[in-house]
């Protein structure tokens, strides 16, 4: 059991993290092994993100203090919460395909700090099973290049038929 100085220490660092937030996520990791939390945590690093295991009532008050309207007691299970500086498309993808690889491991939900919007779980759905920026950007290109590409392809073929029969 924590005594008030400890919870005090511990409502500051979720207060300290909520300011340095752009994306937070809500998870329920009920069930899941410390050794597959562990590797979640490396992996978040990657991402500037961190997983951190929170207490409902301090994290509550921590929003509260902040003004965002989030009741994190309204979740159920062991909730875990992920805080990232990055984009929530950046830091989406891989929490999704964790909670695919481990079943018990669950999103429930998330906050977008830059817009000071609450996230569904169906929206994180959405933007977690999105192609990457990379993959996406090549399509546009390959869009924008496609009606080039049978340009030239025609004025090729052109050229062969006139090779063959020279207009006089």
């Amino acid at each position: 059991m924590k005594n008030k100085q400890q919870k005090a220490q511990e409502l500051n660092e979720h207060i300290d993290s909520i300011k340095k937030s752009n994306t937070i996520l809500f998870t329920d990791y009920s069930g899941v092994s410390s050794e597959k939390i562990n590797s979640l945590r490396k992996e978040m690093r990657g991402f500037k993100a961190k997983f951190k295991v929170a207490r409902k009532r301090l994290l509550r008050i921590a929003f509260e203090k902040e003004g965002i309207n989030i009741n994190p007691e309204n979740y159920e299970g062991q909730l875990g919460v992920i805080t990232a500086k990055g984009e929530l498309l950046e830091v989406v993808s891989p929490v999704y395909k964790f909670s695919k690889n481990n079943e018990t491991f669950k999103i429930l939900g998330g906050y977008d700090a830059t817009n000071k919007v609450i996230i569904s779980l169906e929206t994180i759905n959405r933007i977690a099973t999105l192609p990457s920026k990379d993959v996406l950007i090549g399509q546009l290109v390959s869009m924008i290049t496609s009606p080039i590409k049978m340009f030239i392809i025609v004025l090729k073929e052109r050229a062969k038929i006139l090779e063959v029969n020279p207009v006089k």
